[in-house]
């Protein structure tokens, strides 16, 4: 009896599995349109600022539609439930710093003018000597300023001077510096004058060009704060401020002597 019982059991889990290795997958019966709607997440205003030199300011708008597809696989176009559009922020890149130069410029007339009226008719005692200065010319060649002084008294004549100017942030002054006389006019002092050679005349001439540039450059300040702190238009307002102003380096042109500073600072945007 045991025995039938075993025989009964085996030929059962053979059955079984048999009839587990006859079924076949099931490909499900699937549509095989799909399609993907879009659904809005958040949305963005993007105001990025730039800034240069000659526009001052530049602005242009991007606005962002973050979405999320939904897929559905359907036979049927689905049915799509009308959303409001997510909440809306301002992208907070309307923070930027600048960095723009300012120039400062004293023309060679100025400069000359400036200079007559500190030396012009002035008499001076050089070695027990008087020189009277009677006249200036300042003029750039290359990268050197010419200082062309005639002078009267115990000597007549010409004298040249070149010299190379620099500007000091904190008085805002151009001071003159390597002041010495030319080549030739060292050559002829030599043979003629001497006494002219040390440097007490070099140093009172030297002492008395320098020239304040510190109206122009507060006025170009003034100019470039106000464009700065502005409305674009009704719903834009630009504030800005300028944190420090550093030295570029002190130019010789054609016409003039150029100081090149540059404004450093921060502008914010506000959207109303």
């Amino acid at each position: 009896m045991k025995k039938i019982f075993i025989y009964v059991f085996i030929l059962f889990v053979l059955i079984i599995l048999y009839s587990c290795a006859s079924i076949k997958p099931v490909k499900p019966n699937l549509p095989t349109t799909r399609m993907a709607i879009p659904e809005p997440e958040k949305s963005r205003l993007n105001i990025p600022i730039s800034i240069n030199i000659n526009t001052l300011i530049n602005k242009s708008v991007s606005i962002t539609l973050s979405c999320y597809p939904k897929v559905y696989y359907t036979e049927n176009k689905p049915l799509v439930k009308k959303m409001p559009l997510p909440g809306f922020s301002l992208k907070n890149d309307s923070m930027a710093s600048f960095h723009i130069s300012l120039e400062g410029e004293l023309s060679y007339n100025e400069a000359t003018k400036l200079a007559n009226d500190q030396l012009k008719d002035k008499d001076f005692t050089i070695s027990n000597h008087h020189i009277i200065i009677k006249d200036i010319q300042i003029n750039g060649l290359g990268d050197k300023l010419i200082i062309q002084i005639k002078i009267s008294g115990t000597l007549n004549g010409v004298v040249y001077f070149v010299a190379v100017p620099y500007y000091d942030t904190e008085n805002q002054t151009i001071y003159i510096r390597y002041f010495d006389y030319s080549i030739e006019t060292k050559n002829a002092l030599i043979k003629m004058a001497n006494w002219m050679m040390h440097d007490e005349f070099k140093n009172l001439v030297s002492s008395k060009l320098k020239f304040n540039i510190s109206n122009q450059l507060k006025k170009d300040s003034e100019d470039l704060t106000q464009a700065l702190n502005r409305k674009i238009d009704p719903y834009i307002q630009l504030s800005g401020s300028i944190s420090s102003i550093s030295t570029s380096g002190v130019f010789i042109t054609d016409n003039s002597i150029k100081t090149v500073l540059v404004a450093n600072g921060s502008i914010n945007i506000r959207v109303k």
